[in-house]
C-alpha cells in the first residue's frame, strides 16, 4: 500500500499532513496521540540502528543521547495526553 511505504520523505510528508489536519481540527488529544506515535516510531528506529554492530563510538552515543530526550519527550506527552 503505497500509503504505508514509500521513501522517509515521503513518509514524512505523510506524517506533516496528518498532523496539520489534526492541528485543524483543534483535537488536543487526537494530536498529543499522533505525537506520541510518531515519538515511539522514531524511538523504535533509533533502538533499530542501536544494533548495528558496526556504529562508531560517536554515533551511538549520539543515538542514545537522542533517546534519552525522544523517551523524555513521550514521557511528558502522555502525561499531557492524560490530563486532557
Amino acid at each position: 500500500d503505497r500509503k504505508e511505504s514509500g521513501s522517509t520523505k515521503g513518509a514524512i510528508h505523510r506524517g506533516i499532513i496528518a498532523l496539520t489536519d489534526i492541528f485543524s481540527s483543534n483535537d488536543l488529544q487526537a494530536a498529543t496521540k499522533e505525537c506520541i506515535r510518531g515519538e515511539e516510531e522514531l524511538l523504535e528506529s533509533i533502538n533499530h540502528t542501536l544494533e548495528d554492530d558496526t556504529l562508531d563510538g560517536a554515533t551511538r552515543s549520539l543515538l542514545v543521547k537522542i533517546s534519552v530526550h525522544v523517551k523524555d519527550c513521550v514521557y511528558e506527552l502522555k502525561s499531557i495526553a492524560v490530563a486532557t
